[in-house]
């Protein structure tokens, strides 16, 4: 009868043991914190890098100046009475981005902007350029470190460090 109770009472506490071990795992997740998620990486966003073999081209309208004996002016509005804002000589090319966007004159890139040419004395023709490189997105998430935490400035937000937690982390002398 004793050995009974002793067998009971051993698994009584077996499984005492064995749900307080299940309670543990469970309200730390069950993960171990010190490798990384791999489910957690995925959902950091970062820019898709798709590797080719040649550049990406692109097909681009140039505007050429013909052989002309004296200057081609570029305007402001595609008017003879509108401001020249520059010239252009023989041989002189231009990113054409409207071909005859009024008669007798093409809207073409300038300066980062746009500006008119008269038609009359330039020659058009599509040429393959390489495309140009994308600009950043200055929203996109920063990492650092690579572990997909976000800098802040000096605040703290739900995903990302603050700036002086960060600094704790990477001087030893702070740990």
């Amino acid at each position: 009868m004793k050995t009974r109770r002793i067998n009971l009472t051993k698994r009584i506490l077996a499984a005492l043991l064995a749900l307080t071990l299940l309670l543990a795992l469970a309200a730390c997740g069950g993960k171990n914190k010190d490798k990384e998620d791999p489910a957690e990486e995925s959902s950091v966003s970062q820019p898709e890098i798709t590797p080719t073999s040649q550049p990406t081209t692109v097909r681009v309208k140039i505007a050429t100046v013909n052989d002309i004996s004296g200057k081609l002016n570029i305007r402001n509005e595609p008017n003879t009475d509108c401001e020249i804002l520059e010239t252009a000589l023989a041989g002189d090319r231009f990113e054409v981005l409207t071909e005859n966007c009024q008669v007798g004159w093409h809207e073409i890139a300038y300066k980062g902007g746009k500006a008119y040419i008269s038609a009359d004395y330039v020659t058009v023709a599509e040429e393959l350029q390489a495309a140009p490189t994308p600009t950043p997105d200055p929203n996109a998430m920063i990492i650092v470190n690579g572990s997909g935490r976000e800098e802040a400035a000096e605040e703290s937000s739900g995903e990302g460090m603050t700036t002086e937690s960060i600094e704790d982390t990477e001087d030893p002398s702070r740990r």
